[in-house]
């Protein structure tokens, strides 16, 4: 089932013949998605509508844009798949007793699992053992920092599906460094840092001066993380032991070794 308005619903049907078709209710004409050769098991389209996850009876997965029916990415083994509900580029499939999440370009993620997948949304994963149905909670830290060295705005919407308070703090810290203030601001907001949102607030404020020294930011930083000895080192190394006393006499650390 893919929904729609009241009285337009629609399913995406796989066929034995290797056709996949959107089917409406208030349209007699269904429509050709993907037509391969092998037997359809299991098909699922994803939130945007614009990528077809389709498991043959050979167990193997592919993936297809919908649009311009090119295959974008291939698996085996695969038994059922299903695509997040509230993300469109991240998908689970099961087989041979192992859940396989998988996300964008990324390798997928693979954990023990009785049962076969039949619904994705969030963080939970709905399966099918026996006639029981079956809600487990999977965390998303592992996809999370995969991305966070490369893509925060990824990182950003993994978080939002789970992720741990320190997770929420690493990408505020990655973002911050990046100059990426405002995804810093979001990420430190979600867990009501405010001493992080100040540092932001100044360092955003000394960036548009040009007065941000990147040395500096990554020293009170770790002071902010309680690292007090691991910065004065850094800024000392640096030839920035004015700038040690400046953090500090903010902080208002009485005692310090430089």
């Amino acid at each position: 089932m893919i929904g729609g308005p009241p009285k337009k619903e629609g399913l995406i049907v796989g066929l034995s013949d290797g056709s996949i078709f959107k089917v409406f209710i208030d349209n007699a004409f269904p429509i050709l998605l993907i037509k391969q050769s092998t037997p359809i098991k299991c098909v699922d389209l994803n939130s945007n509508r614009e990528k077809v996850a389709v498991v043959d009876d050979f167990k193997n997965m592919f993936i297809y844009d919908s649009i311009t029916k090119k295959l974008l990415h291939q698996e085996t083994n695969a038994e059922t798949v299903s695509w997040n509900l509230e993300m469109d580029d991240m998908l689970a499939y099961t087989g041979e007793g192992q859940l396989y999440i998988k996300t964008g370009d990324l390798p997928p993620s693979s954990q023990r699992m009785t049962g076969q997948v039949v619904g994705f949304k969030g963080s939970k994963i709905f399966t099918l053992f026996d006639g029981s149905m079956t809600a487990i909670d999977v965390p998303q830290s592992g996809t999370f920092y995969q991305f966070l060295q490369k893509d925060f705005n990824m990182a950003y919407k993994i978080a939002c599906l789970g992720v741990t308070e320190q997770d929420w703090r690493s990408l505020g810290i990655e973002a911050l460094k990046a100059y990426d203030f405002d995804m810093s601001k979001k990420a430190f907001a979600r867990i009501r840092d405010l001493k992080f949102l100040d540092l932001c607030e100044r360092s955003e404020a000394a960036h548009r001066r040009k007065d941000l020294e990147k040395i500096s930011l990554e020293a009170e930083i770790m002071c902010y993380l309680g690292k007090f000895k691991e910065a004065s080192l850094l800024l000392c190394k640096n030839n920035l032991p004015k700038k040690a006393i400046e953090i500090y006499t903010l902080l208002r650390k009485v005692r310090f070794n430089i």
